[in-house]
């Protein structure tokens, strides 16, 4: 019997009322209440018994870039600042040209890779993952003074990134590398359960960290990680991949998003549309198949965070 796993990313919170099967938890002790550690979880990785690293290494896996063990690689947002302040960890609005923009910025010793929007990544060549490094959304309107870390050649970077953003009326925006993570090695999703597994995701993260396991990964090409996302596109890639391999998971994201948007509303109506474009599909059209549905961790539409508490997990036997 081939097994599917959905996960909606994000789906609880406290003004939802469900009847699942049972009631989950995939939070890990002592780590952050995020996509990597609860996924991982739930797919049997505990972050307390393996070193994961951070996101951005599955990142950069899933854009086919490949890390040696002399390298890092790091998040690497354009921010705003102002009066000496972060005042925006996405730069404000970004032109369409931002890509060609980024290739004028020299990077000693690295390479500077361009993202979607305001994220990209930074991969740097021999140097020390002990230094201090500050996640931008977390230190809005605080001192640029209290941030920048304490190594020139980041240093160097983020002031050679600003004058260049200034020559092109991008005035305060500048790169802000955060989040690094060295290679990471885990033992593989087939070694762990002699199962062949896929994944079908629309956000790098999740990407990466199936290519991480060993698994086929696929980013649909309308898949965009938010409410817009093409479900009738990842309902007939699901329905392919399924067929090759013995467990599929699949990732969906933008309820997640809307909560952290506070957009409930917006959350029910994306939760109606993943019913019926993708789940009941799905159900449709399997048999032989056991489909478990859940999520990762509570994303709370009226604080717009992540909170802690128990996830539903829905269990769908398809026969013969």
């Amino acid at each position: 019997m081939k097994e599917v796993l959905i996960i909606l990313d994000g789906l609880m919170e406290e003004q939802l009322d469900f009847n699942p099967t049972s009631w989950c938890d995939f939070s890990v002790l002592n780590r952050d209440l995020d996509s990597l550690n609860c996924i991982f979880n739930l797919l049997g990785y505990s972050s307390n018994q393996f070193e994961i690293g951070e996101r951005a290494y599955y990142e950069a896996l899933a854009n086919g870039i490949s890390l040696q063990e002399n390298e890092v690689v790091l998040r690497c947002n354009i921010v705003r600042v102002e009066d000496g302040k972060l005042v925006d960890f996405t730069g404000g609005r970004l032109p369409s040209n931002i890509e060609s923009i980024l290739q004028e910025i020299h990077v000693p010793d690295g390479t500077l890779y361009a993202g979607d929007t305001y994220k990209n990544l930074l991969l740097l060549k021999n140097f020390s993952s002990d230094i201090k490094l500050y996640p931008p959304h977390f230190h809005v309107g605080e001192d640029l003074d209290t941030l920048i870390p304490k190594d020139w050649r980041l240093q160097k970077l983020m002031k050679d990134s600003k004058a260049v953003f200034n020559q092109h009326g991008l005035n305060g925006c500048m790169l802000w590398p955060w989040g690094l993570s060295t290679v990471v090695h885990l033992p593989s999703f087939y070694d762990r359960y002699q199962k062949v597994g896929a994944v079908v995701s629309g956000i790098d993260l999740v990407a990466g960290m199936g290519l991480a396991l060993g698994m086929k990964s696929i980013k649909p090409s309308l898949a965009t990680g938010y409410e817009n996302t093409d479900l009738v596109q990842k309902l007939e890639v699901a329905l392919s991949l399924i067929q090759e391999v013995d467990v599929l998971i699949v990732h969906i994201n933008g309820l997640d998003e809307l909560a952290h948007q506070k957009d409930f509303a917006g959350k029910l109506a994306f939760l109606e549309k993943i019913n019926t474009q993708f789940i009941l599909p799905l159900v449709n059209q399997l048999s032989d198949t056991m489909i478990y549905i859940t999520c990762d961790h509570r994303t709370d539409s009226k604080t717009g965070k992540h909170e802690v508490g128990k996830v539903p997990m829905w269990e769908i036997v398809l026969e013969k």
